[in-house]
């Protein structure tokens, strides 16, 4: 895994400018329950992680949570039975990486959404290469990557 993570780490380098590390991230293989529990983990308050608990906590799907990335663990969470044989669930790690690579850069953004947009584009261009996009792979159109990354308030 270390191989993978520097090869990806230096792509990404090469290709969006993001900062080269040797700090790797800690990764986690987890059950679709604990990757929704990693997620809550993160929110500030009690009020907000029991609301995402009871929108997402009624069965083992994670309903559109496909891995995560905690900045102040500096760990990346993929779902089990991720495997590094598939070109589509390698651009999942491409994604959290970029994450993990803003983080350890100290790149700010203007709102959380915003952060996603590079990560959003690393993905896409890691599986163009290999054939295939994110509308195919994780049904994200053009219209849904405007709204996952666009900052529609933002900072607070």
């Amino acid at each position: 895994m270390d191989t993978l993570i520097a090869s990806i780490i230096i792509w990404l380098s090469a290709n969006f400018g993001l900062p080269e590390t040797a700090h790797h991230p800690t990764i986690k293989l987890v059950s679709p329950h604990d990757l929704i529990e990693a997620r809550a983990a993160i929110l500030d308050t009690e009020e907000e992680k029991a609301k995402l608990r009871a929108v997402l906590g009624r069965d083992d799907d994670t309903h559109g949570i496909v891995a995560l990335y905690d900045d102040t663990s500096q760990t990346i969470y993929l779902p089990m039975g991720w495997s590094a044989a598939s070109p589509v669930d390698v651009s999942i790690l491409v994604h959290e990486i970029v994450h993990h690579l803003q983080n350890v850069g100290g790149i700010e953004y203007p709102c959380e959404e915003g952060r996603e947009y590079p990560a959003y584009q690393a993905q896409q261009m890691w599986l163009q290469d290999v054939g295939t996009d994110l509308e195919r792979e994780f049904e994200i159109d053009a219209m849904t990557l405007l709204v996952l990354t666009k900052c529609w308030f933002g900072p607070p």
